[in-house]
């Protein structure tokens, strides 16, 4: 009898999983004023980006490589089980047999925050991800058909460079969609040419609209310090036209990637690239609004990792529209209702990732108790906005 083949991995991450620990400070003195009881935590961009995918994919169509040293804590191992399916899917596990899992100090200190790794950064390339999949079983020998990365743009360079010399494990001769997540230290204006090099070669770019503004020199005080006296509304377009636009517009229009602003409370905002395929088309823009409002904030208990959810939420979105689009053998591009779509996809899965410290509850298809599709409903009842460019 033939053996059944192993589920296709659609989306992958290559960010690292960290044991966060917590070190608050007296702002005055600095004195050690310990972790207030918060413990080992679960961290690192990638986990929070693959659990925001998962809650609207199974987990065998996701990847995550975590590396296990002796030292990885029950109660953590426990917690990621519960998003998984046994050994199928989601977490693909490296046991490092030397040194432990890699961990890191967030250290609050007033209204700063400072972080530090304790332990070696180990680093993941694209041809680990073939690895990882044959380990686990899938001997098809090809890339996912999205690859998410959270670094800076000379890392993001290299990243590209590796794809593109892995062509022979593309899937059906089409390279995967690649998904760059620029982090903070490297968002800065002397990195905006590198920025722009990446993003002539990607097919997402999602910084925050920190990121972004620091990447293009724009003062965020000139546009948030009034918001006492000026509508979210009128915030959200003009963080969209000086960011998305700002980013997108140095890039030639036969080469911008979807850029994906994620603004937190505000919402996100997504700009899609004229299509080469559609004659007199023209970039097109939108902005979706945050799940948790204004009359929920009491909800909202920790934002660590939610723009990294969000954009789990935007990529599962997309992927699935891209599988139906295989069924149908439509070779469309992705439209702005499209990327909107996603957007309140990914602003779903923000929305599960701030109501707890760490990582939500998920079971029998519930996260949180409550239902993502039902969550999807009521924000869609907040229809996303068409705004116009300048």
């Amino acid at each position: 009898m033939a053996m059944a083949s192993a589920p296709e991995t659609w989306v992958a991450t290559l960010g690292m999983f960290i044991i966060d620990i917590f070190r608050f400070e007296d702002p005055q003195t600095g004195q050690d004023l310990g972790d207030r009881g918060l413990g080992d935590q679960i961290g690192g961009g990638g986990t929070y980006f693959a659990i925001g995918a998962r809650v609207w994919l199974d987990p065998e169509n996701i990847s995550m490589t975590i590396d296990r040293g002796s030292d990885f804590p029950q109660a953590i191992q426990d917690k990621l089980n519960t998003f998984s399916k046994g050994s199928n899917g989601l977490w693909r596990w490296r046991e490092r047999k030397q040194g432990g899992t890699t961990r890191a100090v967030n250290i609050y200190r007033g209204e700063q925050r400072g972080f530090e790794y304790l332990s070696e950064k180990i680093r993941l390339d694209p041809i680990h991800l073939l690895e990882e999949a044959a380990s686990s079983g899938n001997v098809s020998g090809k890339l996912p058909r999205f690859i998410h990365f959270i670094c800076s743009p000379q890392r993001a360079l290299q990243i590209v460079d590796q794809v593109d010399e892995l062509k022979d494990h593309w899937n059906d001769g089409q390279r995967p969609k690649l998904v760059w997540e620029p982090i903070p230290d490297s968002a800065k204006a002397e990195n905006l040419l590198d920025c722009i090099s990446v993003m002539q070669r990607i097919d997402i770019i999602s910084p925050n609209h920190e990121e972004a503004a620091s990447f293009l020199s724009v003062s965020l005080q000139d546009i948030l310090s009034p918001a006492s006296v000026l509508s979210t509304d009128h915030i959200c377009a003009t963080l969209a036209r000086r960011l998305a636009v700002g980013l997108a517009e140095r890039c030639p229009p036969s080469s911008r990637p979807l850029v994906c602003i994620r603004a937190g409370k505000y919402g996100s905002a997504v700009l899609v690239p004229s299509s080469a395929a559609v004659e007199d088309s023209k970039d097109q823009m939108g902005w979706a609004e945050a799940y948790h409002t204004e009359r929920d904030s009491h909800r909202v208990v920790d934002v660590t990792g939610a723009g990294n959810a969000w954009l789990g939420g935007f990529v599962a979105s997309l992927v699935l529209h891209d599988q139906e689009k295989r069924q149908r053998r439509s070779s469309e591009s992705w439209s702005l209702g499209v990327a909107l779509k996603a957007a309140m996809v990914g602003s779903v899965s923000a929305s599960f990732i701030v109501e707890q410290q760490g990582l939500p509850d998920f079971k029998e298809g519930k996260w949180n108790g409550e239902s993502p599709q039902e969550r999807l409903v009521q924000l869609e009842s907040r229809a996303p906005v068409s705004l116009d460019l300048h």
